[in-house]
């Protein structure tokens, strides 16, 4: 579920398309509720720390739930998945300068992470909103991070050779979803893929 796949399906199923989000929130409640389902996982913290996991699903299915600025996990939600430094970047970054070879700008990931704090920026009492923000003491690494991303775009992402092979990786996935020339196997992965992206599912979690 890339953007490159992104693009292919929305080529393959149009107008009832949705965005890279709302199939991101599905795959992350079908992962969340198999972690919870008694005949999966059970070892681990799901043995040992049940409650703990049944809290940390529900207040994850919250955040991912807020959709409109006045949701009490909004800003917490935007600032963890939408923000200048979101866990997707953090993590997207460091992985394709080291598929790349890129590693003279690399950042200091767990400094980052270990500088996160959480703050209160408006409400009262249970409806305080909170959003995740970084101490001064990391500033030297975000400098860093923002310096690898800049680099990263300049020599790999907008590479006229990436490029071209991700309009490849486009076209393919497009011919994968609407040829009629294919196996029943592939056929049967295709049809998985376009419902699971279509309005039409709504995938439900315990």
């Amino acid at each position: 579920f890339s953007h490159i796949v992104e693009y292919g399906l929305q080529g393959s199923v149009e107008n009832e398309y949705q965005d890279h989000e709302v199939v991101g929130q599905r795959l992350s409640k079908l992962i969340l509720s198999e972690v919870l389902d008694k005949g999966l996982y059970n070892s681990g913290i799901r043995k040992d720390f049940p409650i703990f996991t049944q809290c940390a699903f529900h207040v994850c299915m919250e955040i991912l739930a807020a959709q409109k600025p006045e949701c009490r996990f909004f800003e917490l939600k935007a600032s963890f998945l939408a923000g200048d430094i979101d866990a997707d970047r953090l993590d997207y970054v460091r992985r394709d300068i080291e598929s790349t070879g890129m590693t003279a700008t690399t950042y200091d990931l767990g400094r980052i992470l270990d500088s996160i704090k959480l703050v209160y920026v408006e409400g009262e009492g249970m409806m305080k909103k909170a959003r995740a923000v970084f101490t001064t003491k990391t500033l030297s690494s975000l400098e860093t991070f923002f310096t690898a991303r800049f680099h990263l775009y300049r020599w790999a992402i907008f590479h006229h050779d990436v490029s071209r092979r991700n309009l490849c990786m486009q076209r393919f996935v497009l011919l994968l979803l609407t040829s009629d020339a294919i196996s029943s196997e592939i056929s049967e992965i295709a049809d998985r893929l376009r419902s699971f992206a279509s309005k039409e599912n709504l995938w439900k979690y315990k």
